[in-house]
């Protein structure tokens, strides 16, 4: 089973993860604090469900694009991993040293926490 929160709950995370985020184009950045779209879960479909998936529980993700759309690969903390299909036009946020950074999931190749 996959250890998501149904949309209609908050995930239990009270803080973003930190982690390091690649782009489409390599780039690498150190994040603290990351959330989609000010949430600290990712929204997205299994079949015909919609899910929330706790960032807190996660290892890594990795976008896939596809025919129909985008896809998240995700790893969870525990070794289980499973693939939901995302909103490429979510952005993901995080605080940079430099200072605040934001980027559409259509953008991202990669986040490992």
């Amino acid at each position: 089973l996959v250890h998501a929160t149904p949309s209609n709950q908050t995930p239990v995370t009270e803080k973003g993860p930190s982690g390091e985020v690649q782009d489409s184009s390599g780039m690498k950045t150190r994040l603290e604090d990351i959330s989609i779209d000010r949430k600290y879960c990712l929204r997205g479909w299994m079949g015909d469900a919609e899910v929330d998936v706790d960032l807190g529980i996660l290892t890594s993700l990795r976008f896939l694009e596809k025919e129909a759309g985008y896809q998240a690969a995700l790893t969870m903390k525990d070794g289980q991993e499973f693939v939901i299909d995302v909103d490429a036009e979510t952005s993901l946020m995080g605080t940079a040293p430099f200072g605040s950074l934001r980027l559409p999931l259509k953008s991202v190749a990669s986040v490992c926490f």
